[in-house]
């Protein structure tokens, strides 16, 4: 089961002085190009697999699986590409992120409405570096009474948190530790959970 949480802009065209200060028209059109890059790499990808299997299979019984084999690989080009993308840039959608407006003592909860099973965190820092700082190291706390803390690197990739298998109702992010960058801003734009129903 994967949890996937999309972080609500918390100071989107607010913040600013003026609503065209941050437009994202260029950004936005930047996104998209790379999105037809990515499905294009994509298909090609899927192309190459499936006339692999052609030869392998014979045709008949391989056509399904490249039609399969090329959707899959549409998908996730286009999807990786938009994440890469995203991590990069913050204000309106699709750029939003979860700010700490400078307060140290800032947190974010993820209830889950339920109790689940996980064992695995990711997040996604945004990465509009110099503008944006990042966090060395966080906590995560859990629901049950246990945490853990991680480090994290200045990146907007996926930083991967693993966790012993714990059944929990919400996990809270807290105790940022800002690096010692001169930017202010560190800030979150994707938060991932891993697991299973219980």
């Amino acid at each position: 089961m994967r949890l996937l949480i999309n972080i609500p802009s918390s100071h989107c065209n607010r913040t600013f002085s003026s609503p065209t200060q941050y437009s994202t028209s260029p950004s936005l059109t930047k996104t998209v190009g790379w999105i037809i890059f990515g499905i294009t790499f994509g298909s090609i990808l899927g192309l190459l697999s499936a006339s692999i299997l052609i030869k392998r299979l014979g045709a008949k019984n391989a056509i399904v699986i490249s039609v399969l084999i090329v959707c899959n690989e549409l998908v996730i080009a286009g999807l990786s590409t938009l994440l890469r993308q995203m991590s990069r840039h913050h204000g309106g959608w699709p750029f939003e992120s979860w700010g700490i407006n400078q307060r140290p003592d800032a947190e974010f909860v993820l209830h889950f409405g339920r109790f689940v099973e996980i064992d695995k965190i990711v997040l996604y820092l945004r990465a509009d570096f110099p503008h944006d700082n990042y966090w060395k190291q966080v906590t995560l706390s859990f629901s049950g009474g246990s945490s853990k803390t991680a480090s994290l690197e200045k990146s907007g990739k996926s930083q991967e948190i693993p966790l012993e298998p714990r059944k929990v109702e919400w996990v809270k992010l807290n105790e940022l530790i800002q690096s010692e960058d001169p930017a202010l801003f560190p800030a979150l734009t994707q938060f991932e959970a891993y697991g299973r129903e219980v």
